[in-house]
């Protein structure tokens, strides 16, 4: 299904969330619609859910891009850095994609 961000107050976006404590790892991957009020805060990485896990004495590392064209974030809009994981996704959907792992 696509989600068409319709409303003159909505934005496409897409974040790519880091959360580190101890040997447990959690990496999410997310798009989908948000208040355009949200962009800025998003932009620098200030997502809620990454505060919270911050507040929780994860490490983090949260990236977030806004974007306000016609299927946008249908490819990757956020910068990879060398050795990241890079994924694909052929719809405008909420997605969430959530990895444990956990090192001995």
């Amino acid at each position: 299904t696509v989600v068409n961000c319709s409303s003159a107050n909505d934005a496409c976006f897409q974040a790519d969330v880091k959360f580190e404590k101890g040997s447990n790892k959690i990496l999410l991957f997310e798009k989908g619609c948000l208040q355009n009020s949200s962009c800025e805060a998003y932009n620098k990485g200030e997502i809620g859910q990454c505060i919270t896990q911050k507040d929780q004495g994860y490490d983090v590392d949260c990236k977030a891009m806004c974007c306000h064209e016609d299927e946008c974030n249908k490819e990757n809009i956020i910068p990879q850095s060398q050795g990241s994981v890079s994924l694909s996704v052929t719809h405008l959907v909420t997605l969430r994609i959530i990895l444990i792992d956990s090192w001995s």
